[in-house]
């Protein structure tokens, strides 16, 4: 049994094509597979929509407590062996199930298959996040370069991962407390820090930006801090000494990131913050130069942003 975990809220419109393209799931022989739909407090018709679905599609609700949280609903309310999630804005193609799971089933020494996604809004989307991604067994090495490290972890998007129950149980599931972006990067790097995985680099789910209300791709003008990032301690401890050093890269390397998003939100205290807390940022120059321009002449940051974007057209 596969259990699909759809965290939904006040976006019933998307829901609904998120539903649909789950008709055509195709699964391996002797595979099947429950959806539950977790309303994290939504005041659309949500509720509605799922009824249109028929006795397929379980619907729960729950007060407003955040996607992690959903998420963890659902799984504590499932009985698969398999765990996959689909956001309510996102869709899979029809093989997304069949290919994971025969993956999974093929390499039992993996727990967690994922796949290549497609990025953007229907009319403009292309595919994405498979820079430096071969397909096949794979396991994260112990070390990398500034731009080897944030891309090989790439691969590890909700939307596109299926996981073995009892792994995502022992590190507890996505993060909580309050958490509205982020949550699912607690867990996934945690998995990839212990686990192998089988990467399929086809594109079998799309990523919809144009309708997703959280995360970097939302527009959002104000960006909450990463839980990785704000309360990294889980994290630590279940990393294993020899990747003690490339995890301390790759949170630099992500608070490199997340301080430009904070820098752009107007948010120079939490920038500030994060160069605090991880001053390994400085190791690298070119960005370390970049942040203290946009730091001391912040009227200056938008236009040459523009400018450059312009300029790359």
């Amino acid at each position: 049994m596969i259990s699909i975990a759809i965290c939904a809220y006040n976006n019933a419109k998307k829901l609904a094509v998120a539903l649909e393209s789950l008709r055509d799931l195709t699964c391996p022989p002797g595979v099947s597979y429950e959806i539950l739909v977790i309303d994290d407090g939504s005041q659309d018709e949500t509720e509605r929509k799922v009824a249109t679905h028929g006795e397929r599609v379980r619907y729960v609700f729950q007060d407003n407590a955040g996607p992690g949280a959903a998420r963890n609903h659902g799984i504590r309310i499932s009985t698969g062996a398999y765990l996959a999630f689909l956001d309510s804005d996102d869709v899979w193609l029809p093989t997304f199930l069949e290919k994971t799971v025969s993956a999974l089933e093929t390499h039992p020494q993996a727990d967690l298959a994922t796949t290549g996604i497609y990025v953007g809004p229907h009319e403009r989307r292309s595919v994405g996040l498979l820079d430096g991604v071969t397909p096949g067994l794979w396991r994260l090495p112990t070390q990398g370069t500034r731009r080897q490290i944030p891309r090989l972890f790439h691969c590890c998007w909700s939307g596109a991962v299926v996981a073995r129950r009892h792994v995502v149980e022992r590190y507890g599931g996505f993060y909580e407390r309050g958490c509205q972006l982020g949550e699912d990067v607690y867990l996934w790097i945690q998995v990839a820090l212990n686990h192998w995985m089988y990467r399929i680099c086809e594109p079998l789910a799309w990523y919809d930006t144009a309708a997703s209300g959280l995360g970097f791709a939302s527009g959002r003008p104000h960006y909450p801090m990463e839980p990785v990032l704000t309360d990294p301690e889980a994290i630590w401890r279940n990393c294993p000494p020899a990747y003690r050093t490339f995890l301390s890269s790759w949170l630099a390397c992500h608070a490199v990131k997340s301080i430009h998003m904070q820098i752009a939100a107007g948010d120079h205290e939490n920038a500030r913050w994060l160069i605090e807390h991880y001053p390994a940022v400085r190791q690298w120059r070119s960005d370390w130069l970049r942040i203290r321009f946009k730091l001391a002449f912040p009227t200056l940051a938008g236009p040459v942003r523009k400018i450059k974007h312009a300029l790359q057209r």
